[in-house]
């Protein structure tokens, strides 16, 4: 399926600026982007997407289920490809994410639900630096 395709599917006008976002991202290697760091590649691209419009991009990706985000302390957010459950390594010192696959920790126990709630996901940040 193209990117084209894939947008249309999922609902979204593929735009000049949403398909070459889209192409990069979804290029066949899961990636952890911030919205500055795709402003930088589409930049070197020629293209000139305003930064609000590549944060609307990015939220309506996440929206249709594209893509997800990952927020840390500050509301610095990384927006990641790779959908299947996962968790997420945080290098503090590089401000770089990195996949732990779901299989690496085991989780051994879960808190009790209020009544009516269900577990939709289970997001874990380790985070690591030099010392």
């Amino acid at each position: 399926m193209t990117v084209r395709e894939t947008l249309q599917r999922a609902g979204i006008q593929p735009t000049r600026i949403r398909l070459a976002l889209a192409e990069y991202l979804f290029d066949g290697t899961d990636k952890h982007v911030t919205v500055q760091q795709a402003l930088d590649i589409l930049r070197e691209r020629r293209m000139l997407p305003s930064l609000a419009s590549l944060y609307n991009t990015f939220n309506e990706f996440c929206r249709v289920g594209l893509i997800r985000k990952v927020t840390l302390d500050g509301g610095a957010a990384w927006f990641d490809t790779n959908m299947a459950p996962h968790y997420h390594l945080y290098h503090e010192d590089e401000g770089r994410l990195e996949d732990i696959p779901l299989d690496a920790l085991k989780i051994t126990g879960r808190p009790q639900l209020p009544r009516g709630a269900s577990v939709r996901r289970i997001d874990i940040v380790i985070r690591v630096g030099r010392d």
